[in-house]
């Protein structure tokens, strides 16, 4: 495996992460009676 395609699939995978993160904070806001988990 390349450092190039390495790093594509870091990046790939961060994006993939913040675009959770935004899905999860969306669907929070949505139902904030549902997220009281700790």
């Amino acid at each position: 495996m390349t450092l190039a395609l390495t790093e594509e699939n870091n990046s790939n995978w961060q994006k993939l992460l913040l675009d959770a993160d935004k899905e999860q904070s969306a669907w929070d806001k949505k139902n904030p009676k549902k997220n009281k988990k700790k």
